[in-house]
């Protein structure tokens, strides 16, 4: 997990970084689990903010696996 800055540079974001390739066997579950995710409002729950793919063409002619981010709602000292 990182932190980031949201694109309008107005807060911190925590990002986790995924390879859906490495995961196939559990992408059903995967997709099921970023859905509810998606839809929990909850003081104590981080709010999942964006799902976001990228897999560029130098990756593609590289051989390597496209990457999924998770943008959360950055949480400081949390463990």
């Amino acid at each position: 997990v990182y932190l980031g800055r949201s694109k309008a540079g107005t807060r911190e974001v925590a990002i986790k970084a995924m390879y859906p390739e490495k995961m196939k066997q559990k992408q059903a579950l995967q997709e099921r689990e970023i859905e509810v995710m998606r839809s929990l409002r909850h003081r104590n729950v981080v709010e999942l903010l964006d799902v976001v793919m990228r897999s560029s063409a130098s990756d593609k002619s590289a051989g390597r696996a496209p990457y999924m981010f998770l943008i959360f709602e950055y949480a400081a000292g949390g463990d």
